[in-house]
């Protein structure tokens, strides 16, 4: 592995990974090399050598009281700080600090205090006493420290001005600090980066920068250098150098510094050792030397694939964009001109402000106004971070009056629930954001603005205008919104994908759209490719979203409240990241005290402990997991004495938390009263999540999960109207002990400072939207009020809703029965019976009722969802689905039956073993054209009619040519189902099998055979060729793996008018078995094919009542009869006049039978007496019906030779008379079969 024998311990060390990798090795050998050059520069300090740096240790020294024990006190005595007197050059003489907590050994000089200002040999009497100046403890007020730092030093510059740049640092406590360093020969070329030049009394003194130091630092030979030595006044700091030795501190000065241009007093303490000069970590960050990363974002893939993504697009990064879209702006209808004065303008800013209106002219965002308008504001001149100047309005007055498109920005919610899933993330701010909309003339006049240097008005959208950011995020949304993976707010736009590849092209698309639009981009600003991006005040990655920590930092670096509106501003900044806070102490409630108007304000350590405790909890802050929105989700709820509080989860993880205060009124609920509270307190604030979905409550309450399964009517009032305003989501509640439920429960012990009451107001409020939404008219909603009163069924309902449903279902009324299962459901609203939002329907106006709901005639399926949420009485889909069922009018119009799954004909294992027969119409020429099954061979005759005298003659033609088949396919035409071809049939031994009319797919291949010929005739009519010639190279051409026609039939190639070989033409016998597994292989393809559309239709039987069709195209006629089946999928179908036709299963429909009446369906029960006629029984000629996934089958029986057909004859009749049951002529009324129902208890006695 490359480590010798020295290397042990890095190859221990190594062993102990177990996921070991290459960049992982690497870090940990070089972080066990630099460990061991820092134990190198320990061993060397302690032989003496110098220390020249210094840095923040890792520990701090406890100063021990005067009460300590003898061995503390022997601690604290082997503790020395020798300081030289202030006064004196020499380096070699130095006096033991004064000791002030115990008596010292008498050979140890004593000096004065510096905590009480005497000199004592025991305890100091300032021991345990409070200083009146800084208020704290341990010293006496006319030693205190401060004193001379209290007030800042403000210096004034040569010309007099002060300078609002002086920063005073001062002492903090009497604490130790540390000050060590590790000598280290890594990074030596970055060294000079960490230096900085101060001036201080015109002397340049270089000053390293040092975060690990906790103080400024000075040795005292620099401080004679400077000739500033009165400056210094004493001090007790303990500097303390890493490993625990003690620097020598002298004291401490503030030194006025000149760093970058800019004066600073600095406080440094002095060393008198030979240090560089240092400036420690508090200094560094207040100068704005350092700054702290808060995250480190990998920027790998923004350094090579993303840097040559904006290479490719480096035209959408520069310059100023111009949207196609144009911006009005709308002025109220009473609006009246206004013409602010212009402002006056520093001198000093002069020349800046006019190059800027010069620069923004050029670019065309502004113009020269010289023509009189009626609207002008004021110009507002404002710096940026880099320096330069921005050139905006000040229209308080026009905003005033202008009309806002009311366009809805996006929350942080929104956006949260679209980052799910996404790990890879990227940024983009568009460049001057507002100015990349121009404005139509008219809106530019509006938007004039004054200056020294004459009027101007804005071409492109201004900065100021209120309507500004609605227009603009409009804008961007049209523009972006469409691009899946693109989160959009205002000009920032965040591209987030689930992986690299993914969000790559996203990106791509939105570059591509920008410079489609010419909307430009600020490189400096946009980020690409990152694992974590900070995006709408927050930072999102791959685990969720967290707090941001520049927001934490400057909540942590708030002071203490001096009065009510720091108090104020502390708790506002606070409540911005509630939404991240399981916890917001129970002190929370003390600050939310103290802010009230009839409180005096006076802060107290309890006040103190609260508001650092608050601090704490925000530095703890934990990271919000996305919402997933196919996830179950669980609203975890709790209450205490003074609040209740909510937390949404997903998979355990912590999606958003809620709490609230009670008000005084709300305390003095009862516990069930604020654990219910507490779920509408809840439900309501996640509403955005909840809504709509089934969901979890948790709750630590055993007693509310039998109350949520209560009817509203067996609760109190009070709970009453809070399960009321809960009716609208779907949730189940469980119970949870109280020991798993901490977070709910540390919220309502800890709430928010909020009391809004408007959750009771929404209850009355729900109630009516529910009466007012319904979808219902004014008289209808009358009318059912009306019956309702009658309706004993009602009265029962109403009865229960009231007093309280029995405890078991036997108990209930009859009547009644059916709605005990939604009992808990039904509410009374304005003398109205609801199943939730939906309208009970009394018995007597359920048949109208139906009637008005099947007036458009639809399906089943959306006649339902018609009435869903308005309408409902028990077993109401079914009276839907009889009543639908049963309309003859839609009956008649219904859709044809799906097709059955296909049954292929059974392949022939001979050439010219099975042939069909059809006829082919073209330009007034009728062809009779025969297909061989087996290699699909067409020959053609031209006949001059379709009788059978004519036909005849040409198929005895062709098949003393090619030979007789065994089987003849032909559909039930006239010629085909003559005596005379049957004849015909019989005498050369043929097995004729009609087919139905309407199917063309029962004689495929015939009819595939017309289609050949078909478009031949149709292509040498229009080319002039000869038809003849055409069919012979058909006829000779192979079709896909499989031999020609010719070579399947004959054994050889035709010879046709291509030049061909002699030996082509020679016959070649064909393998049978390859040519049947492939033709099988093709059939299976082709059924299977057809079968996914398909579907089995349920067998008919004999007396069944059905519709049938005459012509595919018909419609539905009633009335029919199954006499019997005739085939496989054929049945002899008996109409109402006594005429019988033979029908595909296609062309026959089942009358519905109803699943179960109801009082509804009675006025429905007479569709089905639809043979209440006396039939007459007619003979007439049957029609072969058309097989419509199926191949021909016989329709009667009879030997091989002898011609099947359907009917038609009267010997076929009487033969089928002795099988068949007779239906004769009757006068009786067929009735259909009536049910048992519920609805019998409503019927009077007939």
């Amino acid at each position: 592995c490359g480590l010798n024998k020295s290397n042990y311990k890095m190859k221990e060390r190594l062993l102990q990974e177990d996921d070991l990798t290459l960049d992982k090795a690497i870090q940990i050998c070089k972080s066990l090399e630099l460990t061991h050059q820092q134990a190198q520069s320990l061993q060397k300090q302690a032989d003496g050598e110098t220390i020249h740096k210094v840095s923040h240790g890792s520990r701090s020294i406890i100063r021990k009281s005067a009460t300590n024990s003898g061995s503390e006190r022997q601690t604290n005595t082997s503790r020395q700080d020798n300081r030289r007197p202030i006064h004196s050059r020499s380096r070699s003489t130095s006096k033991p600090r004064a000791e002030w907590n115990t008596g010292q050994s008498a050979s140890r000089q004593r000096e004065i205090c510096t905590r009480c200002g005497q000199i004592h040999r025991v305890k100091c009497p300032a021991v345990g006493q409070q200083c009146s100046t800084c208020g704290r403890y341990n010293h006496f007020s006319k030693m205190c420290r401060l004193k001379s730092v209290r007030n800042a030093n403000v210096r004034e510059n040569a010309d007099g001005n002060k300078n609002v740049n002086a920063v005073m640092i001062g002492e903090r406590d009497d604490r130790d600090y540390f000050v060590c360093h590790i000598e280290s020969g890594l990074h030596k070329d970055n060294e000079e980066g960490w230096y900085v030049e101060l001036s201080i009394n015109n002397v340049s003194v270089r000053a390293q920068l040092d975060t690990g130091a906790q103080v400024n630092c000075m040795s005292m030979s620099q401080i004679y250098d400077l000739n500033v030595v009165k400056s210094v006044r004493s001090s007790d700091k303990k500097l303390t150098a890493y490993g625990g030795t003690s620097l020598k501190n002298i004291g401490h000065c503030m030194l006025p510094c000149t760093i970058k241009g800019k004066k600073y007093d600095i406080m440094f303490n002095i060393i008198d050792e030979n240090v560089p000069t240092i400036l420690g970590l508090q200094t560094c960050k207040e100068l704005g030397l350092v700054e702290r990363i808060y995250s480190i974002i990998s920027t790998r893939n923004d350094n090579v694939r993303y840097s040559q993504l904006r290479n490719l697009y480096k035209d959408v990064f520069e310059g100023l964009g111009c949207l196609p879209t144009v911006c009005k702006l709308t002025l109220k209808p009473n609006a009246q001109p206004i013409i602010d004065p212009p402002r006056r303008l520093p001198f000093k800013l002069y020349n800046r402000v006019q190059a800027e209106l010069k620069r923004m002219e050029n670019d065309g965002v502004i113009a020269k106004v010289t023509e009189p308008t009626e609207w002008v504001s004021s110009m507002v001149v404002t710096e940026r971070k880099s320096g330069a100047l921005r050139i905006c309005l000040d229209p308080k007055n026009l905003n005033s009056n202008l009309m806002r498109s009311h366009y809805q920005l996006p929350t942080i919610d929104v956006i949260r629930a679209q980052l799910n899933g996404s790990s890879v993330f990227s940024t983009l701010d568009a460049s001057s954001g507002f100015w990349n909309v121009p404005m139509d003339p008219e809106s530019s006049k509006l938007l004039a603005f004054g200056s020294p240097f004459g009027r101007f008005k804005f071409l492109r959208l201004p900065f100021g205008i209120s309507v500004a950011p609605e227009i603009f995020h409009r804008i961007m949304t049209e523009s972006f919104g469409d691009l899946e993976g693109v989160c959009i707010y205002q000009d920032d736009l965040l591209v987030h994908a689930k992986n690299e590849h993914d969000h790559y092209n996203r990106l791509k698309s939105v570059l591509d759209r920008a410079r489609q639009l010419n909307i430009k981009f600020n490189s400096s600003k946009c980020k690409f490719g990152q694992s974590q991006v900070r995006y709408m005040g927050h930072l999102f990655s791959k685990q969720g979203m967290k707090a941001d920590p520049g927001r934490i930092e400057a909540i942590c670096a708030m002071p203490t409240p001096n009065d009510k509106k720091s108090l104020h501003r502390f708790i506002g900044l606070v409540t911005y990241l509630s939404s991240f806070i399981p916890n917001f102490s129970q002190e929370s409630s003390v600050l939310n005290s103290l802010i009230k108007k009839d409180v005096p304000w006076h802060w107290e350590e309890h006040h103190q402990k609260a508001f650092d405790k608050l601090k704490k909890l925000i530095t703890e802050a934990p990271v919000l997991a996305h919402f997933e929105v196919n996830s179950p989700i669980v609203l975890s709820v709790d209450a205490s004495k003074f609040a209740v509080g909510a937390v949404i989860l997903q998979n355990n993880k912590p999606i958003e938390y809620a709490s609230k205060t009670l008000t005084t009124c709300q305390q003095g609920y009862a516990q069930i009263e604020k654990e219910l509270f507490a779920v509408v307190v809840g439900c309501t604030k996640f509403r955005q999540y909840v809504y709509g979905q089934s969901f979890t409550v948790e709750t630590d309450h055993s007693p509310l999960v039998t109350i949520c399964k209560r009817n509203l009517a067996n609760v109190p009032s009070r709970l009453q109207r809070m399960l009321l305003q809960l009716q609208a989501y779907n949730f189940q509640v469980v119970y949870k002990p109280g020991k798993h439920m901490y977070i709910a429960d540390t919220l309502s012990r800890a709430p928010l400072p909020e009391t809004d009451d408007s959750l009771d107001e929404e209850i009355s409020v729900h109630v009516n939207l529910v009466r007012s939404s319904l979808a219902v008219s004014p008289q209808t909603l009358s009318e059912i009020r009306e019956a309702s009163k009658n309706d004993e069924v009602h009265a029962i309902l109403k009865g229960y809703s009231k007093n309280g449903w029995p405890h078991t279902k036997s108990q209930v009324a009859n009547p009644a029965k059916p709605y005990w299962n939604f009992r808990e459901e039904i509410n009374i609203i304005d003398d109205l019976l609801f199943r939730n939002t939906s309208i009970i329907i009394p018995t007597t106006l359920r048949k109208s009722i139906l009637n008005k709901v099947h007036t458009s005639h639809m399906g089943i399926d959306r006649t339902k969802s018609l009435v869903r949420g308005v309408l409902f009485w028990p077993q109401m889909s079914v009276d839907i689905k009889n009543l639908i069922e049963s309309c003859e009018t839609c009956m008649k119009f219904r859709p044809s039956n799906t097709d059955e799954p296909l049954k292929p004909h059974e392949l022939p294992t001979l050439p010219w073993q099975k042939v069909g027969a059809d006829f082919l119409d073209f330009n007034n020429v009728k062809y009779l054209i025969i297909t061989d099954y087996y290699s699909k061979y067409i020959d053609i005759c031209q006949v001059s009619s379709t009788k059978a005298s004519c036909v005849i003659p040409h198929l005895k033609s062709v098949f003393c040519r090619l030979g007789i088949p065994s089987q003849l396919v032909t559909d039930g035409g006239p010629p085909f189902q003559s005596k005379e071809f049957k004849e015909f049939a019989h005498q050369w031994e043929i097995q004729h099998v009609l087919t139905s009319p309407y199917m063309s797919r029962s004689n495929g291949m015939a009819e595939s055979g017309v289609k050949i010929v078909g478009n031949i005739l149709k292509k040498c009519l229009d080319s002039g060729t000869d038809p003849y010639l055409a069919l012979l190279h058909y006829k000779n051409a192979p079709k896909g793996e499989m031999s020609s026609p010719a070579q399947l039939l004959m054994s050889r190639r035709l010879r046709c008018t291509l030049p061909i070989s002699t030996d082509l033409l020679k016959p070649k016998v064909i393998n049978l078995k390859n040519h049947m597994s492939l033709a099988k292989r093709i059939q299976n393809k082709s059924k299977e094919y057809f079968d996914k559309k398909s579907r089995v239709m349920t067998a008919l039987h004999s007396g069944d009542n059905v519709h049938y069709k005459l012509k595919p195209n018909g419609h539905w006629i009633p009335g029919g009869i199954v006499i019997k089946p005739v085939g496989i999928r054929s049945y002899l179908i008996r109409n109402q006049e006594g005429s019988e036709y033979i029908r595909n299963r296609k062309f026959i429909l089942a009358n519905p039978t109803p699943i179960l009446k109801s009082s509804a369906y009675d006025s429905y029960a007479d569709s089905y007496a639809t043979l209440d006629k006396p039939i007459n029984i007619q003979r007439k000629s049957i029609v072969s019906p058309q097989q419509t996934s199926s191949p021909p089958t016989s329709l009667s029986t009879g030997s091989p030779n002898s011609t099947n057909i359907t009917a038609g004859s009267s010997s076929q009749t009487s033969s089928e008379n002795d099988t068949q049951p007779v239906i004769r002529s009757s006068k009786r009324i067929i009735k259909p079969v009536k049910r048992f129902t519920f609805s019998e208890f409503d019927q009077p006695n007939k």
